[in-house]
């Protein structure tokens, strides 16, 4: 079994993109509401994933803990 963290934030979006010849690539970053959020997972290579935990802030080593729990 295997167990790992990782967080989700706003510098997580892509930072390049296409365009046609000779325009910009426009976002409109007020339209983006971004959260951070840490997402904890177990996968088995036998069972694939087992259980998951989406966090609303980085994961510290107290719900790591109860999560293994």
């Amino acid at each position: 079994m295997y167990l790992d963290e990782t967080m989700f934030t706003f510098s997580t979006f892509r930072s390049k993109g296409w365009a046609h010849n000779r325009d910009r690539i426009r976002i409109n970053d007020s339209n983006l509401r971004v959260t951070t959020l840490a997402v904890i997972a177990a996968i088995s290579e036998e069972h694939g994933l087992i259980d998951y935990v989406v966090h609303p802030k980085a994961i510290n080593s107290e719900v790591f803990v109860a999560f293994i729990n």
